[in-house]
């Protein structure tokens, strides 16, 4: 969980009317007898709080446990904290010492957005948080609710390819558009709606996860009554949770008029929705702890948090990490195109068979994990690996850190999803180097809704779609910046322009796991003394220009500098059109592509599937034309044995519009 501090000048202040009395108080005090982990060096009042400033503060931890290792104790003010940062201290801590450390730490953030702690996700270890998670489990999210969900995560996920689609051939802000999915989806199995004041509790939420889920200065000190009134945030967050009360009071009131006219819920077609349920437990007198209306505000929070904030973030991650991995793009799309074919859309059915989308969504979750540290408080002393924790403690598992590490993960910074082939390492908290739903009694109780909301939307965005980056912008040009809050979100938006790809693609791609290899490749070197090497070009040619103006149109590309700079870029000469998925990877470390269609292929969609996966890999695809076509290109170019480039062919309109590329192919690969 990050912490976010209020500007230094305020922090100056209030740390020096608070000194006096707060260094009287019991923060300092700690039993002689009492044998903490290893700390880094501290600061009179603040302990260890200027080891977290400037950078995230995952990011902090995992710098300081490389110091001062697996097991460390931080003291934040008046707070004492263990920060656990290996795959055996998190499994001797969350599996060992589950139930020792199962309650929240308190903050004022949390107690005022979340009802008094009246949640499933920071409420108290005790009986209400065990009826609440059993209804969670059984009643609101179970396996059976996720499935009947679908007809809405489809119908919202169209509404999402509409939108996109009405903006093809300009930059979008993915993340905007992706938010707004999630943020719908979750309204709509929520209310039953999507409501008239969505953007308005969209935001009010947005904005209170982002407070609440931070730890100011009166959660550091917490004896100081001066600093509860002075809280930097508390006034906000109140004003915010009015307006927020205003909005569910009606929908919750409107809920129960309709319950009782009609009998029915409030769900699609009559079913029930999430609050429905809850008001149906609530009325129906025979839960051991009875719920409030303030109860059922604190669960609808949870469920915007977990899946509006955390779903969306993780499809913004995943195609940011994709654009910046093209191969892994292409594999996945391949893989989604082979298997939807030609049905036009994917369906949650799909989903399930979608092996290698599922591993890319796993290796989302190492390096991006919704929640970078996963909070606990012990509820009674324990001992581990010879430390003694005391009760209250706050214990951080370091989520962000146990993902990256070199002991556990080969390459661990990079995005690598075949990593997670044929082994068993899972979401369900029992793979200590991996818990992204956390693990134990606090391990996720809606990861199957979660999960559903991020595969069928990030599926329909690869399956519909091509992708590339504005202009001027390369892979390495993305900005991964991560933003401060309860969960790792990028900074920035991700811009992206898309490209509809034409469902009927899905036909050429058939077959493109289960072709053998027939010995498709020779190799071949481009360098500044290769013939033809200044006529590398970048230009959208209109079938309708006459052969002067597509000669006249011919532009020197980036590349050549390269070149000029003497360095050597590497071709690849392919003579099948359907690469298997493991040899479209291979591609993506070559610069360009020649792809033979004089032998006895008829036109350009012959090769369209060769093509697709040479564009997704952002490798230059040459066509080795048939002879009469070669002696057009080169009549007209001038330009000697040539082949014609194309950067994206993706529907036959596409194919017709444009010729681009245009460069000599070096004698050598000449038939």
């Amino acid at each position: 969980m990050d912490i976010q501090l209020p500007p230094f000048n305020f922090v100056t202040f209030l740390l020096f009317i608070s000194f006096v009395s707060l260094l009287v108080k019991a923060g300092w005090k700690k039993s002689k007898h009492q044998r903490l982990p290893p700390s880094p060096w501290k600061l009179p009042l603040i302990g260890h709080l200027h080891h977290l400033v400037g950078t995230p503060s995952h990011r902090s931890l995992t710098n300081l446990a490389k110091k001062y290792g697996p097991i460390m104790h931080l003291q934040l003010g008046e707070v004492s904290a263990i920060v656990v940062s290996s795959r055996q201290i998190a499994k001797d801590v969350l599996k060992g010492h589950d139930v020792a450390c199962a309650d929240r730490p308190e903050s004022i953030g949390m107690k005022i957005m979340w009802y008094d702690y009246t949640d499933i996700a920071f409420s108290p270890y005790n009986e209400y948080w065990r009826q609440m998670r059993k209804i969670c489990i059984m009643e609101l999210l179970s396996n059976k609710n996720v499935r009947a969900f679908g007809s809405i995560r489809v119908d919202e996920a169209s509404r999402l390819l509409n939108s996109i689609q009405s903006s093809c051939g300009e930059p979008i802000n993915l993340t905007d558009k992706v938010f707004s999915f999630t943020s719908a989806m979750t309204c709509r199995v929520t209310f039953g709606k999507v409501l008239k004041d969505k953007d308005t509790l969209i935001r009010l939420m947005k904005k209170g996860i982002a407070l609440g889920g931070g730890l100011e200065l009166a959660d550091l000190f917490p004896s100081s009554k001066l600093l509860q009134v002075l809280s930097w945030n508390k006034h906000k967050l109140l004003k915010m949770r009015r307006q927020v009360d205003s909005i569910l009071d009606f929908m919750i009131n409107e809920h129960k008029n309709n319950m009782a006219t009609t009998k029915k819920g409030n769900g699609e077609l009559g079913s029930e929705d999430i609050v429905d349920v809850l008001l149906r437990l609530q009325q129906s007198g025979k839960l051991a702890i009875p719920i409030t209306n303030d109860n059922i505000k604190a669960i609808i929070f949870d469920l915007f948090a977990a899946g509006t904030q955390s779903s969306s973030t993780t499809i913004d991650w995943a195609m940011a990490e994709m654009m910046k991995n093209p191969h892994v793009m292409a594999k996945a799309q391949a893989e989604i195109r082979q298997v939807v074919k030609e049905k036009g859309t994917v369906e949650d059915s799909d989903v399930q068979t979608l092996k290698y989308l599922k591993l890319v969504i796993k290796e989302t979750f190492r390096v991006h994990p919704p929640f970078s540290v996963l909070p606990r408080a012990c509820r009674e002393e324990f001992e581990i690996d010879g430390y003694t924790i005391p009760l209250k403690t706050k214990v951080m598992v370091n989520n962000w850190a146990l993902g990256r590490d070199p002991e556990y993960w080969d390459e661990p910074e990079s995005f690598k999803p075949e990593r997670f082939e044929n082994n068993s390492i899972d979401f369900l908290g029992n793979n200590f180097e991996y818990i992204p739903f956390g693990s134990g009694k606090r391990f996720c109780p809606g990861m199957n809704f979660g999960l559903a909301n991020v595969e069928l939307p990030l599926a329909q965005l690869l399956y519909h779609f091509n992708w590339k980056l504005p202009q001027g912008m390369n892979p390495n040009d993305i900005d991964m910046t991560e933003a401060e809050g309860l969960t790792i979100s990028r900074k920035n938006g991700l811009y992206l322009i898309p490209t509809p790809c034409n469902p009927s693609v899905g036909r050429f791609l058939k077959d493109v796991e289960t072709q053998k290899s027939k010995n498709k490749y020779s190799e071949f070197p481009l360098s500044s003394s290769s013939p033809g090497h200044k006529k590398f070009n970048l230009k959208i040619i209109s079938k309708k220009q006459s052969a002067a103006a597509i000669a006249s149109s011919v532009q020197s590309q980036p590349l050549k500098a390269r070149l000029k700079n003497g360095e050597t870029l590497y071709g690849i000469f392919l003579l099948s059109f359907s690469p298997t998925l493991a040899e479209i990877a291979d591609l993506s470390g070559y610069d360009f592509a020649v792809v033979d269609m004089e032998h006895g292929h008829g036109g350009i969609f012959d090769a369209l599937p060769c093509l697709c996966a040479l564009v997704s890999t952002n490798t230059a695809a040459i066509l080795h034309l048939p002879e009469s076509s070669a002696t057009w290109a080169k009549k007209a170019l001038d330009l000697g044995p040539q082949g014609i480039m194309i950067p994206m062919i993706d529907s036959r309109k596409s194919a017709r519009k444009a010729i681009s590329y245009c460069r000599f192919v070096p004698n050598s690969v000449r038939g």
